[in-house]
């Protein structure tokens, strides 16, 4: 059962030792879920990213000299608080970014680990580098079509201006034909 102040859900692990041949295997696998995930601040914002709860997955399989491990944390609960110790007001530049940033709603982080166990080499990938471009094309996408909205009203109000005259003598006349006929 998960009690109010739990750390997480529940934990499931298994592993494997097989040292029965001439190169010995271990794989160990511990699944976590409903994770307490921790706040994390943001250093140029006055934000934190509440990841809330999440899960956790850890994969490491040592065979003979050669290590694999996998380790993943997602969180389909982020959500993007103020902090109100570092409150002020944005610049447009903050403000855009902080719009971008607001928008992303997960998060999924990945570290492996692969190579000899004397030197094994490190990748950690993220889908932030992804979402976070995707909301930059939609709030810029939001902005260049706010930026047509006015500039398409600008210039019809200038048309209308200039055509004004146009048309009220092309009433005008259209009036003196039809008194004429």
């Amino acid at each position: 059962r998960e009690s109010a102040g739990s750390v997480l859900e529940s934990l499931r692990a298994t592993g494997l030792l097989d040292h029965t041949g001439s190169r010995p295997r271990d794989v160990v696998t511990a699944e976590a879920a409903g994770v307490r995930l921790p706040t994390i601040p943001l250093p140029a914002l006055p934000l934190r990213a509440a990841p809330g709860r999440g899960t956790s997955e850890l994969r490491l399989v040592l065979d003979g000299d050669h290590v694999s491990a996998r380790w993943t944390l997602r969180s389909a609960e982020l959500a993007w608080l103020p902090d109100s110790a570092r409150a002020r007001t944005l610049t447009a530049l903050e403000s855009l970014i902080a719009r971008v940033i607001t928008g992303v709603p997960s998060f999924d982080l990945t570290a492996e680990l692969s190579g000899p166990l004397r030197a094994p080499s490190l990748a950690v990938h993220s889908n932030l580098d992804r979402v976070v471009a995707a909301r930059l094309r939609a709030v810029a996408g939001e902005e260049v079509d706010r930026a047509m909205a006015k500039a398409r009203a600008h210039v019809d109000k200038i048309v209308e201006q200039k055509a004004a005259p146009i048309k009220a003598r092309v009433a005008e006349l259209r009036l003196d034909a039809e008194r004429r006929a």
